[in-house]
């Protein structure tokens, strides 16, 4: 980055960036990222970041952790080697961020296209990016299959694996036994230091007192650091040592045989994953680039190349979004240069360097944070001269070091230039330092390069009011506070107010009637004139503000209006939309509910049961009669709790069929609790479960409709649900899982925010057929799944 860059603080905004990303290489890419060298380049990159931007609204960020690069373990296994597990674990988290991102890809596609007039953007889009990601799914699966965990393989990675870790255990067991045979014995107890079986060498040993060491008869592998005892390796369990040793060494062997398999699988892959990784980083910059738009509350401003620059409501990205002012400033068109006139730390330079910079993201493919009616200009080069300190490296004076700075760029300026200087001149004697400033200013416009000034010289003030090229700004100062407001007025220069802040700081009103007498007689004029023209303007700027208040305000109302409006008719919308979904619903249900009567029908008059499948068949359409808005079910005529019901209870709410927990009981009132939900409802409402009930005077047991298989899976997946379903889903699956005698089962929920694991974690915590529940282990799933023990 050039230091003209660097003196706007560009270099501070690409580590802004460089702290959206997620990836080290694309940290890295985004702290020395090159500007644009094009019109249509620019473009091209603030088109990709708008379609970041909407992705990430529409569907979320994409997930880049985990991904890592592969450069060195790719060579290697290029050249035969074998990779560690370690290592094949980077390359299945790689390849799997890889595979999220080709599934995410495909929404890219499905992002409108950009505007009309931007068709003629080269052919580098974000859906180019995602179409060079290569999935590795088979690669995938024998790594996941194979690996338990970054230093241990899975049992089943090979049958031989398998089955020689089973002989393992079954020798280590036969060890055990012998030796816990041998230390059980009475006699052999007086010789122990502890009754215990321990390892050493990894074969397996007892700790013998040193005095008793001829009482057990074996071999020494190991002494205590104080002499008192030995670890023998008894007799008895020598050979059952010696093949556990040669079982270990097939195991090695084994691993090392499935590594080097693995290893060349992942070769033969290489290119592929070098270039998925490659558009992975680029994605990262991408969607980095959007995340920064969103920390900013930036937007995409209008690119054009006639070298005119429009800010509203621009604010300073460096500056707390919450205390900066926002100003509004232009340069170009009728306006070849501005000057910036105003007190010291009234925002002057902040706001040269506001437009430079702004002017500079855009190149960079970045969005301003700016009002979304900005437009910005093009420019080949951004040149500043920014006032700093003295540069003691160099030997130069502020003075020195700023003339330097000036010489190099009036060099470089020309048509297609942004040039900001601060204070030119400054640092010496101010007559001579105001005639350079004004020389430097004329040169650069005869160059036709665009020039934004700031300065406190009155010969700037006058020589750009005598110019309808170059525009005025007044930095605002509030003489009552005697502070700035950071405002920009324009078209009107501001004074100094040196005699003003010098009076209220304790100079006294003598020294200061003097101090105006010795100003120069065109000093005086421009310090004459300038107040007016502030004390005028500041008239203006509240007539302004107010009519500006009474437009904003009636614009409001209409606003409001139509706003209303279309509100009302959205709802309208949807409650049709919901009418007509929960009218298809029953009749979904009903025709299902008619299938089975029949069913019924006929398997009764099979079996010369007509009656019982009549009265069947009144009591399934009455029930489906209550859904519908017909006359009450019977069950709900003569149902009957069985007892007083208490909070606690876990109860199923018979108009929506839902099981649930009592909360609270307040006269005929229940408040219950279903999933993440809270219903009141009636007491007449609600069927107890796990209790006898009465039904037309029999005992019965809890009324639930909800259907329970007892061929259960191990697990159920909720992922991409909303919490209310998947908790619904798994009230199922646990009813299932506890009738199919299941111990323990796993809830996949996936990892994204966290929020849906959180709701079923909740939901579990209340069900009183859990015993317990824990997220997943290494290997299990981790954050995205859910164990859970039931009683």
């Amino acid at each position: 980055m050039n230091n003209y860059l660097k003196a706007i603080e560009m270099d501070k905004i690409l580590h802004l960036l460089a702290e959206c990303a997620t990836l080290e290489d694309a940290k890295n890419i985004c702290i020395e990222l090159k500007p644009a060298k094009s019109f249509d380049e620019t473009k091209n990159l603030l088109a990709m970041t708008e379609t970041a931007l909407e992705l990430a609204h529409k569907n979320g960020a994409p997930k880049f952790n985990g991904a890592k690069s592969l450069e060195q373990i790719l060579v290697r296994a290029d050249k035969g080697g074998a990779l560690n597990i370690k290592e094949l674990l980077d390359v299945k988290f790689t390849i799997s961020v890889v595979g999220g991102l080709v599934k995410y890809g495909e929404m890219a596609n499905r992002i409108p296209a950009v505007n009309a007039e931007e068709q003629d953007l080269p052919p580098k889009t974000l859906a180019e990016i995602f179409s060079r990601l290569i999935a590795q799914k088979e690669l995938e699966k024998s790594l996941d299959d194979a690996i338990l965990s970054q230093d241990e393989l899975k049992d089943n990675a090979s049958v031989e694996l398998g089955e020689v870790r089973r002989k393992i255990l079954i020798k280590n067991e036969q060890a055990r036994e012998r030796l816990q045979s041998l230390i059980s014995n009475s006699k052999n107890r007086t010789y122990l230091q502890e009754v215990a079986v321990t390892k050493r060498n990894n074969r397996f040993v007892v700790p013998v007192k040193a005095e008793h060491k001829d009482k057990i008869k074996g071999i020494v592998h190991d002494t205590s650091a104080s002499g008192g005892t030995l670890f023998v390796e008894p007799a008895e369990v020598a050979n059952i040592n010696n093949q556990i040793r040669e079982l270990e060494g097939k195991e090695k062997a084994e691993i090392e045989r499935i590594l080097s398999e693995l290893s060349s699988k992942v070769a033969d892959k290489s290119g592929e994953i070098k270039c998925s990784y490659k558009a992975v980083v680029e994605l990262d910059l991408a969607f980095a680039k959007a995340d920064l738009a969103i920390k900013m509350c930036a937007f995409k401003p209008k690119l054009n190349n006639a070298r005119i620059a429009r800010l509203n409501a621009a604010k300073h990205p460096l500056i707390d979004s919450v205390k900066v002012v926002p100003i509004d400033i232009e340069i170009g068109g009728e306006h070849e240069g501005i000057i910036i006139t105003g007190p010291n730390t009234g925002g002057k330079t902040v706001a040269v360097k506001t437009l430079a910079l702004m002017c500079a993201m855009v190149k960079y493919g970045l969005f301003i944070p700016c009002r979304e009616d900005s437009e910005v200009a093009w420019f080949d080069d951004i040149l500043a001269s920014i006032s700093e300190k003295q540069s003691i490296e160099l030997s130069l004076s502020s003075f020195s070091a700023q003339v330097n700075n000036i010489a190099e760029i009036l060099q470089s300026a020309n048509a297609q230039s942004l040039v900001i200087l601060d204070e030119p001149g400054s640092g010496t004697d101010p007559g001579e330092g105001a005639a350079l400033a004004i020389a430097i200013l004329e040169n650069l416009l005869q160059k036709r390069a665009k020039v934004a000034i700031t300065s406190h010289y009155a010969e700037l003030k006058a020589y750009a009011m005598l110019h309808e090229n170059i525009l005025t700004y007044g930095a605002e100062f509030d003489v009552d506070t005697l502070a700035p407001t950071y405002k920009l007025i324009k078209g009107v220069p501001s004074g100094s107010n040196a005699f003003l802040i010098a009076r209220r700081l304790g100079i006294s009103k003598e020294i200061i009637e003097s101090a105006k007498k010795n100003l120069g007689g065109t000093d005086r004029k421009v310090h004459n004139i300038l107040s007016k023209i502030t004390k005028k303007s500041a008239e203006i700027e509240k007539m302004y503000e107010n009519i500006s208040e009474d437009a904003r305000r009636s614009g409001e109302d209409k606003s409001t209006a139509a706003k209303e409006l279309e509100r009302a008719e959205n709802f309208a919308k949807k409650l049709i939309d919901e009418a007509k979904i929960k009218a298809q619903n029953l009749i979904d249900k009903t025709r299902v509910e008619s299938e089975e009567i029949l069913k019924a029908l006929k398997k009764a008059e099979a079996e010369k049961s007509l009656e019982k499948a009549r009265v069947s068949y009144k009591a399934k359409m009455k029930a489906i009669e209550q859904e519908v808005g017909g006359a009450k079910s019977a069950e709900e005529a003569v149902y009957k709790l069985p007892r007083e019901l208490h909070e606690g209870d876990s109860v199923r709410l018979f108009d929506i069929d839902k099981k649930g927990t009592v909360i609270s009981i307040k006269n005929d009132k229940v408040k219950v609790q279903v999933g993440l939900m809270q219903f009141d409802t009636k007491l007449s409402n609600l069927r107890l479960i796990e209790e006898a009930a009465t039904f037309n005077g029999e005992k019965i047991k809890s009324y639930t409709s909800t259907k329970v298989e007892r061929n259960a899976a191990m697990s159920v997946d909720v992922r991409g649900m909303y919490a209310n379903d998947a908790i619904d889903e798994i009230d199922k699956y646990i009813d299932s899982a506890v009738l199919s005698g299941f111990d323990s089962v796993t809830i996949v929920h996936g990892k994204g925010g966290g929020v849906l694991r959180k709701a079923i974690g909740e939901w579990l915590r209340n069900n009183r057929q859990v015993k317990s529940h824990r997220v997943g282990k290494y290997g299990e799933g981790e954050e995205g799944v859910t164990i859970v023990e039931l009683k």
